[in-house]
């Protein structure tokens, strides 16, 4: 099992989920810099300001509502 399948399960993610692979590919990104790739960007006035100095990976543990709006299928591309 990836480290990717792992931090799906281990955050009850849908692993079959294409937006939920999405976001497990840009692990490595920063916030702004995956956020900036979808195509409504208001998703950054949703985000809380102190998850935007982090990588995906640790905002993906920050709080419930930042993992659901980075995985929100209306956010991805």
């Amino acid at each position: 099992m990836s480290h990717a399948e792992k931090l799906a399960r281990k955050f009850k993610l849908n692993v079959n989920s294409p937006t939920t692979h999405q976001v497990l590919n840009r692990l490595d990104e920063s916030v702004p810099t995956c956020v900036g790739k979808y195509p409504q960007e208001k998703i950054l006035k949703e985000l809380p300001c102190e998850v935007l100095d982090m990588m995906i990976e640790d905002a993906l543990s920050h709080r419930t509502k930042v993992r659901k709006l980075l995985i929100d299928e209306r956010f991805v591309k």
